[in-house]
């Protein structure tokens, strides 16, 4: 029997359904061995009550879940409650979590399997920048680190209609220049890109803001490959999104694919640095290539490619 890849994901789950999407994603793959999930943000417990009704939808109610932080290091944290929890009503999940574990279990684990574990990210990274300062080895443990964050390219956000006071406005935004994982809590996006890992990815939202299906595409598309949790998660962003725009982006299961499909990103090596003195741009990240840097980001994507990994993936599993 072939050997499983051992993988942890570290997620932010709670807002758009992108998290859900990732964590589907690898709880579908008969080839991976989801060794756990932790969670990041305020109202952390109610994540990981989320966190368990994705992996028992997708038939894997087992998968061990630890609430990790909530606060974030010298400023206030910004994502503070979890809207999507209102499909715990309606979806089987457990609520049974060791407290105060994530971090401690995070070390263990990986120290138990040096050099076997990919480790996703795909929120703010306060619970691995204090891992990495509680236990300075781990980065070296490490098989392969991939993060969904940063911003290393200027993009525009498509142009969408809306309707104010009976007057239709077009609309198109270059994009922020932060980032919303890198910049929740900045002096931790920069301790992480401060330590040697064999294999460190990271995928901006330059990349990820690409892929993305309106609510007409997800219909025809998507939307019947998906088990009901994903599709409900999907249809409340939809009519919830602030922008108007009604776009799905699927942000952080483009990160995770990634890794098993080569087809999917195109990755340039080089250094990150991470602007921690300005307290307004603390987490802006800045790239420099260089092919004896230390970091990869991702430089484009196939868009194709990834629909048809991520939807034949999930669809199988249902």
């Amino acid at each position: 029997m072939e050997k499983k890849l051992k993988v942890i994901l570290d997620t932010d789950i709670g807002h758009d359904m992108d998290d859900a999407c990732a964590l589907a994603y690898l709880c579908a793959r008969t080839d991976v061995d989801l060794l756990g999930v932790t969670t990041v943000g305020g109202d952390a417990w109610s994540r990981a009550e989320l966190v368990s009704a994705v992996c028992t939808s997708m038939h894997k109610p087992d998968v061990p879940i630890f609430p990790g932080l909530e606060t974030c290091i010298l400023r206030h944290q910004y994502q503070d409650h979890n809207p999507q929890s209102f499909v715990l009503e309606k979806y089987p999940h457990r609520s049974d979590f060791p407290k105060r574990k994530a971090i401690t279990w995070l070390s263990e684990t990986i120290r138990q399997n040096p050099g076997e574990i990919v480790l996703f990210a795909i929120g703010p990274l306060n619970n691995i920048s204090i891992l990495f300062q509680m236990d300075p080895e781990i980065p070296s443990l490490l098989k392969a680190f991939y993060w969904m964050g940063g911003k290393f390219a200027e993009y525009d956000y498509p142009t969408f209609t809306k309707k104010v006071n009976d007057n239709v406005i077009s609309t198109a935004t270059t994009g922020n220049l932060m980032e919303w994982n890198a910049a929740i809590d900045g002096l931790s996006t920069a301790i992480v890109f401060e330590k040697d890992i064999k294999t460190f990815r990271s995928v901006g939202i330059d990349i990820t803001h690409r892929v993305c299906l309106t609510a007409k595409e997800f219909k025809e598309r998507l939307k019947d490959k998906l088990p009901p949790i994903l599709s409900d998660l999907s249809d409340a962003w939809l009519d919830f999104d602030p922008t108007d725009s009604r776009v799905l982006t699927y942000h952080d299961p483009v990160c995770v694919t990634s890794f098993f499909n080569d087809k999917i990103c195109e990755y340039t090596r080089g250094n990150v640095t991470v602007e921690t003195i300005s307290p307004k741009l603390r987490g802006f990240t800045y790239f420099e290539i260089d092919p004896d840097g230390r970091h990869e980001i991702a430089t484009d994507v196939n868009v194709e490619a990834f629909f048809e990994e991520f939807g034949d993936t999930v669809e199988k599993a249902k």
